[in-house]
Order: structure tokens, then C-alpha cells, then sequence
């Protein structure tokens, strides 16, 4: 195993503001890479970019606190391990990325499944999200250009 700084995964890769949370969900784009529900929101960053997640796994689907925390044990794992893809992006676009992974499914998944999804959906993140650049371009309803 690499040991190095850059596979941990610090307080400051959490997502913990009721604040980004509410922004994240309102403002972000949302896919599927099932098992997983992955909502994604992109904002202008001041200090460089990086990339804060969010797991969640709800009370319907794992009936038990203990598969729970199986499953997110399982989800923090596999990001942390392939997680360099996509702070390299948002570094080189100097952007902050918030990612919720929402896991829907009922059963437990073993580690390979989830290593080869969470792999998937970060491949996919780039691709999903909207770089602030883009968000600017697009004319307001309020500033008509006649």
C-alpha cells in the first residue's frame, strides 16, 4: 500500500456545512452508476481547487446501522484509493468539486464492485459537471441583450 499524503483522506475532503450540502444539492447535476447515486456541484475556487465528498447510505435501504457503516467503510475506501484522478482535474481547472455518493442498493456489495463503480463515476465526473466558465456564458432571463 502507498502511504504517501495525497491517498489519505483528511477532515478537510468531507463535506460537513448544512450550507454546501443545501448548495450541492440544488445546484449540482446528479447521475447514476449503480449501485450509486452521485450528485455533483462545481464552484470558482480561491484557494487552488479540490475536491470534498459526501456519503450517504439511507435507513431504507440498509436496514442495520452495522451495513450502514459497511457500506460507507466500503465507499471511502474505494474513493480514497482512485481519488487522485480527480483532484488532478480540479486542480488544473481551479475548481472546488462536491461530491455526494448516495448508495441505493439492498444488498452489500463486495470491494471489487465497489473499487470498479467509484472508479466509474469519478471517470464520469469531468464529463457531468459544469466549469464555472461555462455557468457564466449562459445569458440571464434578467439582462436581455436587445
Amino acid at each position: 500500500m502507498n502511504s504517501d499524503a495525497s491517498n489519505k483522506f483528511t477532515k478537510k475532503e468531507r463535506i460537513n456545512s448544512l450550507l454546501r450540502i443545501d448548495l450541492l444539492f440544488k445546484l449540482g447535476t446528479s447521475f447514476f452508476v449503480f449501485p450509486l447515486r452521485i450528485v455533483v456541484n462545481a464552484t470558482p475556487s480561491a484557494s487552488g481547487g479540490g475536491v470534498s465528498i459526501l456519503i450517504s447510505v439511507s435507513k431504507r435501504s440498509q436496514k442495520k446501522a452495522v451495513n450502514r457503516n459497511r457500506v460507507k467503510r466500503l465507499i471511502r475506501e474505494a474513493y480514497r484509493t482512485q481519488k487522485s484522478s480527480i483532484t488532478q482535474y480540479a486542480i488544473q481547472n481551479n475548481i472546488d468539486i462536491d461530491i455526494a455518493l448516495i448508495f441505493t442498493q439492498k444488498s452489500i456489495p463486495d470491494y471489487s464492485t465497489m473499487v470498479h463503480k467509484i472508479g466509474n463515476a469519478l471517470h464520469l465526473i469531468p464529463f457531468k459537471i459544469k466549469l464555472p466558465t461555462e455557468i457564466e456564458a449562459v445569458p440571464s432571463e434578467n439582462n436581455p441583450e436587445d
